[in-house]
């Protein structure tokens, strides 16, 4: 029981990392960034649902690929805190 309330934590703050990143994206984001992060948040849905769909039990290799993604999104937040970072706006990447 313990592997999958750690699964759904993971997942639901994974979303919330997507969800965070994704509402500060504009026209002017590179879409390679926009649909990263959008499939990062669907991966973060089918996560969340899985276990209602059937007799799943994550195992450590896939708690553990969860725990890096939300890992990463915490240790890059801070870039994001003032908008998304210039390197990924459209302006940045013609210079």
């Amino acid at each position: 029981m313990m592997p999958i309330v750690i699964h759904e934590a993971l997942c639901v703050a994974m979303l919330y990392g997507a969800f965070c990143r994704l509402v500060r994206v504009n026209q002017d984001t590179l879409i390679s960034i926009r649909f990263a992060f959008f499939l990062i948040g669907f991966a973060a849905c089918a996560g969340i649902a899985q276990p209602l769909q059937s007799a799943w039990y994550p195992t450590v290799f896939e708690l553990s690929l969860l725990a890096g993604v939300v890992t990463m999104q915490m240790v890059t937040a801070h870039r994001w805190r003032d908008g998304v970072p210039a390197k990924f706006q459209l302006q940045e990447e013609s210079k």
